[in-house]
């Protein structure tokens, strides 16, 4: 079966800006356009690619260290969905794309940290444009290095709404259907998250004065 190209280098997601979560007519155009690749028309499919597949890769990027590895496993969620889209699995109204689309990558992430047995390998990696000052550069990279730190010491479930909510830009609807709670409990564990980011913050400045 023929299968569209899925493509996404490190450095072009490198420099894509985050984007909010997707209105009702952007739903409506993804479940349009899987219901167009189950019937066989695969042009829509690159369209869908193309929307999402810088979020996606800053999404496992920061859980996969390794950029070229990350590359290919956001290939592999968009390929887990075309054929998923092509053997019928998806139908409107079930649950919304993106969403699907967030299933699937932490699926696609969890199999491959199983794998390769690195079962406690979690990252928080964001991508910066890298300044052209040295010392500017040390500064960012020890900025994004307390952030990782930070992110790391927060309980599981409060971490995982900053990424979704902050980090990837998805509605509190989208990431209490990925976390399976209810949005006043994933409103709830940003704000508890939030201040104790503040507070470790204000904290790491006060040793550092």
């Amino acid at each position: 079966m023929e299968q569209p190209g899925v493509g996404v280098t490190p450095d072009e997601a490198t420099f894509a800006a985050a984007s909010p979560s997707p209105a009702p007519s952007t739903q409506e155009s993804d479940a349009a356009a899987l219901q167009r690749v189950a019937a066989g028309d695969l042009q829509p499919f690159d369209e869908l690619v193309d929307r999402y597949k810088h979020r996606l890769f800053r999404h496992i990027r920061r859980r996969i260290a390794d950029p070229h590895k990350a590359q290919d496993l956001t290939q592999e969620v968009f390929l887990r969905l075309f054929r998923a889209a092509r053997s019928g699995g998806y139908r409107a109204g079930q649950s919304r794309v993106v969403t699907w689309l967030f299933t699937i990558a932490g699926n696609v992430v969890t199999d491959h940290l199983r794998a390769e047995g690195v079962r406690s390998a979690v990252r928080a990696v964001r991508e910066e444009t890298e300044p052209q000052d040295p010392h500017h550069a040390a500064a960012a990279r020890e900025g994004e290095s307390r952030v990782r730190r930070l992110l790391l010491e927060l309980p599981e479930a409060q971490r995982q709404v900053v990424e979704l909510h902050v980090l990837d830009g998805l509605s509190f609807a989208d990431v209490a259907e990925l976390v399976g709670a209810p949005i006043p409990t994933v409103k709830s564990r940003l704000v508890y998250a939030l201040r104790k980011l503040k507070r470790s913050m204000d904290d790491t400045r006060g040793t550092e004065s």
